[in-house]
């Protein structure tokens, strides 16, 4: 089905390894939600050594989401576990979910593969290699 309205959109990145603060990761421009146009700046802020310890203790990494369109703020948390993310060599996915009407209503953070957690990595710069996917919410029954 066709969306609604088509806005822009900044999506505000904060991130978070365990029970640490939140620090500034970047952010997502959302040039089209119907074409799925959008960019993404962010920096680590972390070190990897940061990610390592993380998931050796089995922590959480928790990315917090600030999204402002059509004059409406919402904020939505997303968490993994940190291991999973530093196994991965801190490649994500973030997925935008869109409603029928054009709206977002949430923001999920994922890593690929079906990691295991199984032990180290090499050192590597602490360098996001981010996808950020569009999902749709689908027609369906009520």
């Amino acid at each position: 089905g066709e969306l609604e309205s088509d806005t822009s959109s900044v999506i505000q990145l904060s991130h978070s390894l365990g029970s640490q603060p939140f620090e500034t990761r970047g952010q997502i421009n959302v040039r089209s939600l119907k074409s799925g146009s959008v960019n993404i700046q962010q920096d680590s802020s972390y070190d990897w050594k940061d990610y390592k310890e993380a998931g050796e203790a089995n922590e959480f990494y928790h990315l917090e989401a600030f999204v402002k369109y059509n004059g409406i703020e919402r904020t939505f948390l997303t968490s993994t576990k940190a291991c999973l993310l530093y196994e991965s060599q801190l490649a994500d996915i973030i997925t935008i979910h869109v409603d029928l009407l054009g709206n977002i209503y949430g923001v999920s953070v994922a890593t690929p593969h079906s990691q295991q957690c199984t032990g180290t990595v090499p050192e590597f710069e602490p360098n996001f290699n981010t996808t950020v996917l569009i999902s749709y919410m689908e027609h369906g029954p009520v």
